[in-house]
Protein backbone atom coordinates (compact mmCIF):
# COMPACT_ATOMS: atom_id res chain seq x y z
CA UNK A 1 0.00 0.00 0.00
CA UNK A 2 1.69 3.23 -1.13
CA UNK A 3 1.76 6.21 1.21
CA UNK A 4 1.80 9.90 0.36
CA UNK A 5 3.11 12.03 3.22
CA UNK A 6 2.22 15.63 2.42
CA UNK A 7 3.69 18.51 4.43
CA UNK A 8 1.50 21.59 4.40
CA UNK A 9 2.10 25.12 5.64
CA UNK A 10 2.02 28.72 4.55
CA UNK A 11 4.75 29.95 2.20
CA UNK A 12 7.72 30.84 4.39
CA UNK A 13 6.83 28.33 7.13
CA UNK A 14 9.96 26.25 6.54
CA UNK A 15 8.57 23.23 4.69
CA UNK A 16 11.50 22.91 2.30
CA UNK A 17 13.98 23.55 5.14
CA UNK A 18 12.28 20.86 7.25
CA UNK A 19 12.36 18.27 4.47
CA UNK A 20 16.01 19.00 3.67
CA UNK A 21 16.89 18.48 7.34
CA UNK A 22 14.77 15.36 7.85
CA UNK A 23 14.79 13.65 4.45
CA UNK A 24 18.12 14.74 2.95
CA UNK A 25 19.15 11.17 2.11
CA UNK A 26 15.86 10.76 0.20
CA UNK A 27 15.75 14.15 -1.56
CA UNK A 28 15.22 12.69 -5.05
CA UNK A 29 12.11 11.00 -3.61
CA UNK A 30 10.84 14.25 -2.05
CA UNK A 31 8.74 16.27 -4.40
CA UNK A 32 7.01 19.62 -4.48
CA UNK A 33 4.10 19.03 -6.88
CA UNK A 34 3.07 22.52 -7.86
CA UNK A 35 6.38 24.36 -7.63
CA UNK A 36 9.54 22.37 -8.26
CA UNK A 37 8.16 20.59 -11.31
CA UNK A 38 5.53 23.13 -12.30
CA UNK A 39 2.13 21.80 -13.25
CA UNK A 40 3.59 18.44 -14.25
CA UNK A 41 4.57 17.64 -10.66
CA UNK A 42 1.39 15.80 -9.79
CA UNK A 43 1.81 13.23 -12.60
CA UNK A 44 5.26 12.34 -11.23
CA UNK A 45 3.75 11.87 -7.78
CA UNK A 46 0.99 9.69 -9.21
CA UNK A 47 3.50 7.61 -11.19
CA UNK A 48 5.59 6.99 -8.07
CA UNK A 49 2.54 6.05 -6.01
CA UNK A 50 1.09 3.92 -8.81
CA UNK A 51 4.33 1.94 -8.90
CA UNK A 52 3.87 1.24 -5.18
CA UNK A 53 6.53 3.63 -3.87
CA UNK A 54 5.96 5.98 -0.96
CA UNK A 55 6.26 9.71 -1.66
CA UNK A 56 7.10 12.60 0.65
CA UNK A 57 5.97 15.97 -0.67
CA UNK A 58 5.36 19.51 0.48
CA UNK A 59 3.11 22.15 -0.96
CA UNK A 60 1.45 25.33 0.28
CA UNK A 61 -1.42 24.82 -2.15
CA UNK A 62 -2.93 22.28 0.21
CA UNK A 63 -3.33 24.81 3.03
CA UNK A 64 -6.95 24.99 1.90
CA UNK A 65 -9.01 22.01 3.05
CA UNK A 66 -10.96 21.98 -0.24
CA UNK A 67 -7.70 21.49 -2.14
CA UNK A 68 -6.74 18.58 0.13
CA UNK A 69 -10.11 16.94 -0.46
CA UNK A 70 -9.77 17.44 -4.23
CA UNK A 71 -6.34 15.79 -4.23
CA UNK A 72 -7.66 12.82 -2.30
CA UNK A 73 -10.70 12.49 -4.57
CA UNK A 74 -8.49 12.74 -7.64
CA UNK A 75 -5.87 10.20 -6.50
CA UNK A 76 -8.04 7.48 -4.96
CA UNK A 77 -9.45 6.03 -8.22
CA UNK A 78 -5.91 5.64 -9.65
CA UNK A 79 -4.03 4.24 -6.67
CA UNK A 80 -5.62 1.35 -4.86
CA UNK A 81 -5.32 1.41 -1.06
CA UNK A 82 -3.54 4.77 -1.03
CA UNK A 83 -2.78 6.15 2.41
CA UNK A 84 -2.41 9.93 2.65
CA UNK A 85 -0.84 11.38 5.77
CA UNK A 86 -1.09 15.14 6.18
CA UNK A 87 1.56 16.92 8.26
CA UNK A 88 0.85 20.53 9.18
CA UNK A 89 3.06 23.42 10.14
CA UNK A 90 1.83 25.89 12.74
CA UNK A 91 -0.27 28.75 11.44
CA UNK A 92 2.10 31.63 12.30
CA UNK A 93 1.55 34.10 9.46
CA UNK A 94 3.69 36.92 10.85
CA UNK A 95 6.77 34.68 11.09
CA UNK A 96 6.13 33.26 7.61
CA UNK A 97 5.77 36.78 6.21
CA UNK A 98 9.06 37.81 7.88
CA UNK A 99 10.81 34.77 6.36
CA UNK A 100 9.59 35.64 2.86
CA UNK A 101 10.46 39.31 3.38
CA UNK A 102 13.93 38.38 4.57
CA UNK A 103 14.51 36.06 1.61
CA UNK A 104 13.56 38.86 -0.78
CA UNK A 105 16.17 41.13 0.81
CA UNK A 106 18.93 38.66 1.72
CA UNK A 107 18.70 36.40 -1.32
CA UNK A 108 17.75 39.23 -3.65
CA UNK A 109 14.71 37.36 -4.90
CA UNK A 110 12.95 39.97 -6.97
CA UNK A 111 9.85 37.90 -7.53
CA UNK A 112 6.50 38.60 -5.97
CA UNK A 113 5.11 35.05 -6.41
CA UNK A 114 5.81 33.91 -2.84
CA UNK A 115 4.16 37.01 -1.41
CA UNK A 116 1.13 36.48 -3.67
CA UNK A 117 0.89 32.81 -2.68
CA UNK A 118 1.11 33.84 0.97
CA UNK A 119 -1.60 36.49 0.48
CA UNK A 120 -3.92 34.00 -1.22
CA UNK A 121 -3.47 31.24 1.37
CA UNK A 122 -3.19 33.39 4.49
CA UNK A 123 -6.87 33.25 5.39
CA UNK A 124 -7.59 29.76 4.05
CA UNK A 125 -5.02 27.83 6.10
CA UNK A 126 -7.02 25.26 8.01
CA UNK A 127 -5.15 22.26 9.42
CA UNK A 128 -7.36 19.20 9.86
CA UNK A 129 -9.35 19.17 13.09
CA UNK A 130 -7.76 15.93 14.29
CA UNK A 131 -4.22 17.29 13.84
CA UNK A 132 -2.87 17.70 17.36
CA UNK A 133 0.86 17.94 16.69
CA UNK A 134 1.91 20.71 14.36
CA UNK A 135 5.46 21.29 13.19
CA UNK A 136 6.88 24.56 14.51
CA UNK A 137 7.41 27.27 11.92
CA UNK A 138 11.10 27.74 11.15
CA UNK A 139 12.48 31.11 12.34
CA UNK A 140 14.94 32.06 9.62
CA UNK A 141 15.76 35.50 10.99
CA UNK A 142 16.47 36.91 14.45
CA UNK A 143 13.55 38.81 15.96
CA UNK A 144 15.73 41.79 16.84
CA UNK A 145 17.11 42.38 13.35
CA UNK A 146 16.26 45.57 11.45
CA UNK A 147 14.88 43.45 8.63
CA UNK A 148 12.37 41.69 10.90
CA UNK A 149 11.25 45.04 12.31
CA UNK A 150 10.63 46.28 8.75
CA UNK A 151 8.86 43.02 7.91
CA UNK A 152 6.55 43.35 10.91
CA UNK A 153 5.59 46.87 9.82
CA UNK A 154 4.93 45.58 6.30
CA UNK A 155 2.84 42.73 7.75
CA UNK A 156 0.70 45.26 9.66
CA UNK A 157 0.16 47.16 6.40
CA UNK A 158 -0.82 43.89 4.74
CA UNK A 159 -3.39 43.20 7.49
CA UNK A 160 -4.85 46.69 6.98
CA UNK A 161 -5.02 46.08 3.24
CA UNK A 162 -6.95 42.85 3.87
CA UNK A 163 -9.64 44.83 5.69
CA UNK A 164 -10.40 46.63 2.40
CA UNK A 165 -11.21 43.32 0.65
CA UNK A 166 -8.49 43.78 -1.98
CA UNK A 167 -8.53 42.29 -5.45
CA UNK A 168 -5.81 39.95 -6.70
CA UNK A 169 -4.39 42.92 -8.62
CA UNK A 170 -4.23 44.99 -5.41
CA UNK A 171 -2.34 42.18 -3.65
CA UNK A 172 0.12 41.85 -6.54
CA UNK A 173 0.73 45.62 -6.51
CA UNK A 174 1.35 45.49 -2.77
CA UNK A 175 3.85 42.64 -3.22
CA UNK A 176 5.68 44.37 -6.07
CA UNK A 177 5.83 47.59 -4.06
CA UNK A 178 7.34 45.74 -1.09
CA UNK A 179 9.99 44.21 -3.31
CA UNK A 180 10.84 47.44 -5.10
CA UNK A 181 11.05 49.36 -1.82
CA UNK A 182 12.99 46.78 0.20
CA UNK A 183 14.48 44.36 -2.34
Amino acid sequence: MPKLTMYVGLPGSGKTHYLMENYSEHLPDVTHPSFRYGKSGLPEVVAELFSGRDVVAEDSYYCCKNHRNSLKDWLMPYIKDLLIEWKFFENKPEICFCNIFGDVIRLERREHRRFCAFFNLYQDYTPDEDCLDQIPVHHTYSDDSKMVKKAKIAFQKFQKLLQTNPSQTDLEKFAKKLISRHG
